[in-house]
């Protein structure tokens, strides 16, 4: 049967079948929210917070100017002077092309390197009877095979890390 207001009847005796509750405890108990089950409860004031925000953010500063002090200590002093050195590139028909030390300073092998069309290789890994440390002296020679004409023959010196053009020879047809 109906409470009287044409609902259904409701099982706690009240007539409009909610429950029975004084509207100001609503009111309050609405205001009321705990930080730990509501994400929008106002949070109190956390001295501790605060310091352990401050402290992440000096940190964070403090790593950041150290990492760009260390990668200004860590660029080259100065660049490599490259030695006073000359070369010539003679092309024999049907033949390999001769790359010869023309003048000027003795270089270690292994501080030359030799480039031809984006193959790259020292000195003393051309020629067989050279290590890394013996002198390249004017009058020495190595045979590139396979450089055609127009290809640029390009000698590099290395050091510290580094690489210095010395020189750059087009090759030109016997």
């Amino acid at each position: 049967m109906s409470d009287g207001d044409g609902g259904p009847p409701s099982d706690d005796g009240t007539r409009d079948g909610g429950p029975t509750q004084d509207t100001t405890d609503n009111e309050q108990s609405a205001d009321v929210r705990s930080p730990a089950t509501d994400p929008r409860a106002p949070e109190t004031e956390n001295p501790r917070r605060r310091l352990v925000v401050v402290g992440v953010v000096v940190l964070m500063v403090g790593a950041s100017i150290a990492g760009v002090a260390w990668a200004l200590t860590q660029s080259p002093e100065e660049p490599v002077e490259a030695p006073d050195v000359a070369f010539d590139l003679s092309v024999q028909p049907d033949g390999p092309a001769t790359l010869s030390h023309a003048g000027g300073e003795s270089v270690p092998a292994g501080r030359l390197v030799v480039a031809v069309d984006g193959d790259r290789a020292t000195w003393g890994d051309l020629r067989f009877d050279t290590g890394p440390d013996d002198p390249v002296a004017p009058g020495d020679s190595v045979s590139l095979v396979g450089v055609d004409s127009g290809e640029v023959v390009t000698v590099f010196y290395v050091a510290d890390g580094q690489e210095v053009r010395i020189a750059a020879i087009t090759v030109t047809a016997a």
